[in-house]
């Protein structure tokens, strides 16, 4: 099965908790981005692993990725798809991400984390996720969130 055709994503509990924590400790003012690891499964795309990569931009709110860390990433197994910080955008795919994911095949997952612990004790975020179409569309993929199995 192609990933293009996953229908839902699912994240562990503990991962989620891992991304937000990994958004938080880059700074607010920059981007952060990791390739997620693990396997597809019938129509559902598991992730199992996180690996966070080296931000190539000089630019506070853009990531680049050079080619030699794609190429890099691929001793640590089956990568299934993206995770990307936003800082002052939604959690949506820019034009940029959306060229990206066109040339990778590959479901973007797009977090977008508040600071907002001085007001309300604990940081807000949100996820998303995304995935080009069957008509090259870019469309949203549904999050499953999952206890881990041990």
């Amino acid at each position: 099965m192609s990933v293009v055709q996953a229908g839902a994503i699912v994240l562990p509990r503990q991962m989620r908790g891992d991304i937000v924590h990994g958004v938080l400790s880059s700074g607010l003012n920059s981007e952060v981005c990791g390739c997620l690891f693990g396997f597809i499964e019938g129509d559902a795309i598991y992730a199992t692993e996180i690996k966070w990569l080296k931000n190539e931009s000089t630019i506070a709110d853009r990531f680049v990725i050079c080619d030699s860390t794609l190429f890099s990433i691929s001793p640590w197994g089956c990568s299934v798809a993206f995770v990307h910080s936003h800082r002052n955008l939604p959690c949506r795919p820019s034009p940029a991400d959306e060229s990206a994911m066109h040339d990778l095949r590959m479901p973007w997952v797009i977090v977008w984390v508040e600071d907002r612990s001085a007001s309300l004790g604990a940081p807000g975020s949100r996820f998303r996720a995304w995935i080009v179409g069957k008509e090259r569309d870019v469309v949203e993929l549904p999050i499953r969130t999952a206890a881990l199995e041990g």
